[in-house]
This record gives structure tokens, sequence and C-alpha cells, in this order.
């Protein structure tokens, strides 16, 4: 990629580019270790390009994460407490999440590991409670300490498998979610 091309481009191509190079970065060396200058040397900009767009380096990880948790909140919102309760409702919850993850594996996985955001004053509450509503839509009827186990091993169950790029994700999509469905049985 050359300067050129980040010239010809619109404000959003580029604070597209910065998000992508971000991600990219942090993914392979987690947030604290990534620089802003390193995103910046990898996308061949200055320094207040990127400022421009985003005032800090943490404002690049929100840009990235907000979308995922707010697809998230979204898909929750489509079951309300009860709907889950059944096999079919379970099913239905575990492909629209595995179809949000397969989106963007890395961010999911990101999202998932990244320490700085179980101190972040809004994504924090945020992402507890989607883990919360989610293991506990997925446990459902039962609230007991296994049920809810099961439940976030369901989660994973779907998370890891999407990170292997050799698997083509929505041919097996069926298959990772009778895998995700099977840990709920078990």
């Amino acid at each position: 990629m050359s300067v050129e091309t980040l010239r010809d481009r619109d404000g959003n191509a580029r604070k597209e580019m910065i998000l992508e190079a971000a991600l990219e970065l942090f993914v392979a060396q987690g947030y604290e270790a990534t620089t802003t200058r390193q995103i910046t040397d990898r996308l061949k900009i200055t320094p207040p390009a990127l400022y421009y767009h985003f005032p800090s380096k943490l404002a690049v990880l929100e840009a990235l994460v907000i979308p995922y948790v707010d697809e998230v909140e979204a898909l929750l919102a489509r079951f309300p407490s009860g709907s889950t309760k059944t096999t079919a409702g379970k099913r239905e919850l575990l492909v629209g999440y595995a179809r949000i993850v397969m989106t963007c594996p890395q961010l999911a996985d990101l999202v998932g590991r990244e320490r700085v955001l179980e101190m972040h004053p809004e994504l924090s509450p945020r992402l507890d409670n989607l883990v919360a509503e989610l293991t506990s839509r997925l446990a459902a009827p039962s609230e007991d300490n296994l049920a809810l186990l099961r439940a976030a091993a369901a989660v994973g169950a779907l998370r890891r498998p999407v990170l292997r790029p050799e698997i083509d994700h929505e041919r097996h999509l069926d298959e990772l979610v009778d895998a995700a469905m099977a840990t709920l049985r078990s």
C-alpha cells in the first residue's frame, strides 16, 4: 500500500484501513504491546493522520469493539427471556452468534481475551452483561452452575474453531452449531 493510495481515499476508507491494521496488530501482539507508531508505520501514514480519525489508541480499540458488542446485544434483543427454553430457540441463538463471530473471528477472539476491556468503564459492564445474558439464555430453563458452565463451553465451541482459516465455516455452520448444542446436552 502506498501513501498515494491513502491520499486518494476518502476519510472513511482511511479510517477502515487504520482499523484493519490495528486489528491485525492487536491480534498478533496484543493491545498493550501495540503502539500507534506501529499502526502508522504499517500504513505508511503519519501519526497526525491517525489522530485525525482517532484521538488515541484506545479510541481505535473502541471503534473495533463497540460495533461487535452492539451486534451481539441486538442478537440478544431478538431472543427475549424465555424464548430459548426450547432446543430450537437455543439453536437459533447459537446460529446467530456464530454468524456474528464468522464476520470477523479475529475481533471476537480479541474481545474474549483483551484485558484492557475488563477495565473499560463503558465496555466492561456491557461485555459482562453479554456473557451473562448469552450463557443464561443458553442454560435456560436451568440456572444451575453446571448448565451455565455448559452454556459457556457452547459459546467457546463456536468461537475457537472459527479462528481456523482452513475450515469453511459457512459450509460447516450446522456442524459447528451441532457441536455447541451437544455441549449444552452433555
